[in-house]
């Protein structure tokens, strides 16, 4: 019998998107709400989530308590802070609604053989010295998956991809695989790159408005940011880049955005640059932008052509597999 279609989403995406609670990960929660596509939580999936959950709660409340603790001694106000279960129970709370329709699958003893070979092979996901227990799983168990349903798995980790470059497609042996050549699984690196498929192009009337908003606010974002800051003394023009999906409002946009500064230092006469990706929300009606955040940044002070000096980043390995010419960490 044929199920519903179904995604993975990989650990890495899970943290990415601060457990789905980022633009793009709530424009994912809506489109699995809407009944076209269930999440799919293999068992080896989920025992890492969970594992994470709990420390990315944790986290939180630490970076919290640090900058409450300043805002007591200064102001002398005290801000008690919730303990990381009850984060962790806050989180599930918020994503009850996919996780109880969620498409279940326990580890098998096939699945545990097939990985088995694939580690002693060190065929992709694994590699060289490079063995991927839990990859060679959560990949067989979409194959289990992709013979009674369709199947998207996103996922980052280079050792799904043929020479680490998401840019450049899956692994020859992952891309061989039945499932793969019938269009029954499909690997996307990011959520934003499955939703860019899932879903139409939002159209929008006001793309002049939103790149003047996006940039204010990249501006405004690197002004509060030394760390971008220390690699130059002036930011040029823009250029803005963004892809809209539907929000989770009737006026709402969600924007997935790429906007690249070029920038001067001084006592120099080479032309930097600073990019950065991100997300917001886009109000059609009130024409503003809300919950802007950035996933990661870049800053040089030669052009992005030349290679001469290098790349100081958030992420710079994930930049410039972006850009096909490096391996994704």
């Amino acid at each position: 019998m044929q199920g519903e279609p179904c995604v993975v989403v990989d650990t890495n995406e899970w943290i990415a998107t601060k457990w789905l609670s980022t633009p793009i990960g709530r424009t994912f929660c809506d489109f699995v709400r809407g009944g076209k596509v269930a999440l799919a939580l293999p068992e080896v999936l989920q025992l890492e989530l969970e594992k994470h959950r709990s420390q990315f709660s944790s986290d939180i409340i630490a970076r919290a308590a640090t900058a409450l603790a300043d805002l007591e001694r200064a102001a002398g106000i005290p801000c008690p802070l919730p303990e990381p279960r009850e984060v962790e129970a806050a989180i599930s709370a918020r994503l009850a609604p996919i996780y109880s329709a969620a498409v279940r699958l326990s580890i098998t003893q096939e699945h545990a053989r097939s990985a088995l070979k694939r580690i002693n092979e060190g065929s992709p996901p694994n590699g060289p010295k490079n063995q991927q227990a839990k990859d060679s799983l959560l990949w067989e168990a979409c194959l289990e998956l992709a013979e009674t349903r369709r199947v998207s798995l996103v996922t980052r980790d280079g050792g799904f991809y043929l020479d680490r470059n998401p840019e450049r497609g899956l692994a020859r042996n992952l891309a061989a695989e039945p499932a793969v050549v019938l269009g029954r699984l499909a690997v996307h690196p990011s959520l934003e790159d499955f939703l860019k498929v899932a879903l139409p192009d939002e159209v929008n009337e006001s793309q002049e408005n939103i790149e003047k908003l996006v940039e204010d606010k990249s501006r405004e974002y690197i002004q509060h940011s030394p760390d971008i800051r220390k690699y130059f003394t002036a930011l040029r023009e823009a250029e803005v880049r963004f892809r809209g999906f539907p929000g989770r409002q009737r006026d709402e946009m969600t924007l997935a955005f790429t906007i690249r500064f070029t920038t001067e230092q001084d006592g120099s006469t080479e032309i930097g640059f600073v990019e950065l990706k991100g997300e917001c929300s886009f109000n059609r009606a009130r024409r503003d932008i809300r919950d802007f955040q950035i996933r990661w940044w870049v800053a040089s002070l030669c052009d992005a052509d030349e290679e001469e000096e290098p790349v100081h980043a958030s992420d710079v390995r994930r930049w410039l597999a972006e850009r096909g010419e490096r391996e994704w960490p």
